[in-house]
This record gives C-alpha cells, structure tokens and sequence, in this order.
C-alpha cells in the first residue's frame, strides 16, 4: 500500500472486491465477502484509525470538560452569601478535580505531548 502511495479513501469497493476474489480463489475460501474482516484489520494495522480514535477521545473529553465547566458555574451561584476568599478556594478546589479527571481521559495524549 505505502509503495503505490494509495490511501484507504482511493481504493472503491469493487478494487477490494476484486482483489477479494483472487485471494479466496488462490486459498481455497468459498465466499470472498469473508474476507473482509481481514481488509479492516489490514487499515488498522497501518495505523488508520489511531488518529480518528484519538481525536474522538480529545472531543469526548473537551465535551465532558465543558459539561464540569456549567456544573461549576451553577455551583458558584449557589454560593452567594459566602465570602469571596471561600468561593475562590471552592473554585479552584473544583476547577483542579475537572482538570484531573479531563487528564484521565486522555492519558497517554498528555504523556506523550500528543495534544
């Protein structure tokens, strides 16, 4: 694949289809729709989808940080008759959990300096 310099997206169905048929004709498979399965695990082996997967968990947690992010400002207008100092600490008490669990969901992105 990398030698023909053909991406995933340039190859139609009948290109797969056929080359499909020649290799259950060469070993013996009765039906080539059965080989798909090695087709995708083919891409996914080259790396394909380590990028989608990574971006997808990237907005999964930028969703979830801001849902934390309206939780906390709902919170904070709960607090009014509080003094300013103990909002700021519950604050900042807060805002570090949201960060933390926002670094879970991403693990190795930020490790690696993937971001």
């Amino acid at each position: 694949m990398q030698e023909t310099g053909r991406s995933q997206q340039s190859f139609e169905d009948a290109d797969y289809t056929t080359i499909l048929k020649r290799i259950s004709e060469l070993t013996g498979h009765k039906d080539h729709e059965s080989l798909w399965f090695y087709v995708e695990l083919g891409w996914e082996q080259l790396g394909i989808w380590t990028n989608i997967d990574r971006n997808i968990e990237r907005l999964n947690a930028a969703d979830n940080f801001f849902d934390e992010i309206m939780e906390l400002r709902h919170d904070i207008a709960r607090l009014n008759g509080m003094a300013n100092e103990q909002v700021l600490d519950f604050c900042s008490q807060r805002l570090s959990q949201i960060m933390g669990d926002c670094k879970k969901l991403l693990g190795d992105d930020l490790e690696n300096n993937i971001l």
